[in-house]
């Protein structure tokens, strides 16, 4: 695996942690990150038609260069930011800011949060309720404040591109919602 596609150190040891069935490095045979990515590449490449939103900064939220490369070659590929915003927390802000303001009509919010389950819809909604409001703060802000554990400062952006963010570009890059009426 290439430096660039590594997650920090901090984030890749608390995830593994509580799910180590995800730690594919582990699993003999399994195909190496490198592999995965070149294959959705190669795919990108092939069907230049087919427009994929790559889940997780598609896999690269460990450096907004790596993915700013992806996008610059493939139009047809946008990502989303699900559980990745604490990737973008800790790699320099002026460099996240710019690349969101770059690529604004590619990046689509998402969040990883749960399902719910019987009996637990209160914890849950807390939980949202708790990770939305840190993510834009984060988005939205130039408040400094601390974004899980660490003490982070906001990246302000402007409100067009919050709208884009966090409902337009879905709308663009997701067939059918906007004939389901969501504007």
């Amino acid at each position: 695996m290439s430096p660039g596609l590594r997650t920090p150190k901090a984030l890749d040891t608390s995830y593994y942690a509580k799910q180590p069935e995800w730690d594919m490095s582990k699993i003999a045979g399994a195909p190496t990150k490198s592999a995965v990515l070149a294959s959705r590449d190669h795919l990108l490449a092939e069907n230049p038609k087919l427009r994929v939103v790559g889940a997780h900064f598609g896999s690269m939220e460990s450096d907004v260069d790596l993915v700013a490369q992806r996008l610059d070659r493939y139009p047809n590929f946008a990502v989303d930011t699900a559980a990745r915003v604490p990737h973008l927390t800790i790699q320099p802000r002026d460099k996240v800011r710019a690349f969101l303001i770059k690529y604004q009509d590619r990046v689509l919010y998402g969040t990883d949060i749960g399902v719910l389950h019987r009996g637990e819809v209160q914890p849950s909604i807390a939980q949202w309720d708790n990770q939305l409001a840190l993510d834009w703060r984060y988005f939205s802000t130039g408040d400094t404040f601390k974004y899980q554990g660490r003490m982070v400062k906001g990246l302000q952006l402007p409100l067009p591109i919050l709208r884009k963010l966090y409902h337009d570009n879905a709308v663009r890059w997701i067939p059918g919602l906007a004939a389901d009426g969501v504007h």
